[in-house]
């Protein structure tokens, strides 16, 4: 694998001049690394080059010298990187090969300086805006020493140890209650496309500047790499999905729900689509590898367990439609919350994601909780099927064991249908369950 150029920055600690220095990953050398956020005056690569804040220095300056200051005395470290100056942006070609070896960046550094700027003490964490930036979810992550500072540049925590502030229990368990993220992986981090669902949500709770950094920040998290093409809104979202659906085998990458993305109504819109898992169904459920779904130009190929569905109208003592419900063979029924039947729709079918392996049949048992993807379609003979985005997850209960050939189904990026084809599936409603 070809190393990226790793540029770091000499601070002299008496606000001297600061120079630029750039080395091969594989040479080894104590550096540390900056984690803060961004503010309106942060000084660039090219500030940096020319001079230009020495004379007039700015509160970004001020705060990157504090950086290069506290790396030296604290934690004895003559290089430092910082985002803000040591990429050069106005070069294409760096920012990409920069943004998508920052993971890797993070992940060498001898030491990671984090500034807190609306922090004193650990209790300030919960409304510290550090905790709720995207870019910084992988900082945190990736990183085997880190050191909290406060907004006054103390240490959050004045004890040192050789492990950071990860050896500092109270700092970690309130990190973990802040960020939601287990305390294992908080500690040792490994990077994969597995627990697609799980990380999403870690991400959800974050947010980003530029729509395309909603995916472009996930890189690290997924180990997967996406060229940097600023411009493309959330195209970038749609790629990333696409590489993470075929690099990975994780059956959580289909526990999402609501709208689609504007690519594929096969694929989620956002992180926030995976926080829809209705907090009473077990989770592990998602807990195993699917044989096979890969992105294709036509949409998302998968292996279900089909089984035919019927569409009921609920109305009210008025006659108004109030909603639907799915009567799937051998399954409980479910509550479809919706404003209109969709029209045109001549097939409804459900595809059981988590389904159970036996020689050639898949099968899953009585009592077991299904995954469930609502598909649908005008025409009989069409040659793929539309994915029905429900509002939460569908999940439901077996009444009797189904034994069956497992089908390979083409799930469109596109609908021929009303796209605002919504639908609220509640797995929990009272419904009379299905006899047939």
């Amino acid at each position: 694998m070809t190393q990226a150029t790793l540029r770091v920055t000499t601070g002299i600690c008496d606000r001297g001049v600061m120079t630029s220095r750039t080395y091969d990953e594989t040479q080894l050398f104590k550096f540390a690394i900056f984690s803060h956020r961004w503010g309106d005056d942060e000084p660039l690569f090219r500030d940096i080059v020319g001079k230009r804040l020495i004379e007039n220095p700015t509160i970004g300056y001020e705060k990157l010298l504090k950086f290069c200051e506290t790396a030296r005395i604290d934690h004895d470290c003559c290089y430092v990187w910082s985002d803000t100056c040591c990429i050069d942006k106005e070069s294409s070609v760096e920012l990409d090969e920069a943004i998508r070896s920052m993971y890797r960046w993070y992940s060498i550094a001898t030491v990671c300086i984090v500034h807190l700027a609306q922090s004193l003490i650990v209790d300030d964490f919960n409304s510290e805006p550090w905790f709720t930036r995207r870019w910084t979810l992988q900082e945190l992550l990736a990183l085997h020493v880190i050191r909290f500072y406060g907004k006054d540049w103390k240490p959050i925590c004045p004890e040192m140890h050789y492990q950071g502030d990860k050896a500092v229990k109270g700092i970690w368990s309130t990190v973990e209650v802040v960020t939601g993220i287990p305390r294992d992986d908080l500690w040792h981090f490994l990077p994969s496309c597995d627990r697609v669902a799980e990380k999403m949500i870690w991400a959800s709770q974050r947010k980003t500047t530029k729509i395309e950094d909603t995916a472009y920040s996930l890189l690290g998290l997924f180990n997967v790499s996406l060229p940097i093409a600023y411009g493309e809104a959330d195209r970038a979202w749609y790629r990333l999905m696409a590489v993470i659906a075929n690099e990975c085998t994780d059956a959580s990458f289909l526990a999402w729900a609501g709208h689609p993305s504007s690519y594929s109504r096969a694929l989620p819109s956002s992180p926030g689509s995976y926080s829809k898992l209705d907090p009473r169904i077990p989770t592990n459920i998602f807990n195993y590898r699917h044989p096979s779904y890969e992105v294709t130009k036509l949409g998302v190929v998968i292996k279900l367990l089909v089984i035919p569905a019927r569409c009921n109208v609920l109305e009210d003592n008025e006659g108004r439609d109030i909603g639907y419900t799915v009567t799937p063979h051998s399954l409980e029924s479910f509550l479809v919350g919706a404003d209109a039947l969709p029209g045109r729709i001549e097939e409804y079918k459900l595809g059981i994601v988590n389904f159970r392996s036996g020689g050639d049949d898949v099968f899953v048992q009585t009592g077991d909780e299904c995954h469930c993807l609502v598909l649908a379609r005008e025409r009989v003979d069409d040659q793929g099927w539309t994915m029905v985005n429900t509002e939460c997850v569908v999940v439901v209960r077996c009444l009797e064991e189904i034994y069956k050939l497992p089908e390979t189904v083409l799930l469109c990026h596109t609908s021929g249908y009303d796209g605002t084809l919504l639908r609220r599936a509640h797995r929990y409603n009272p419904i009379v369950e299905a006899t047939d």
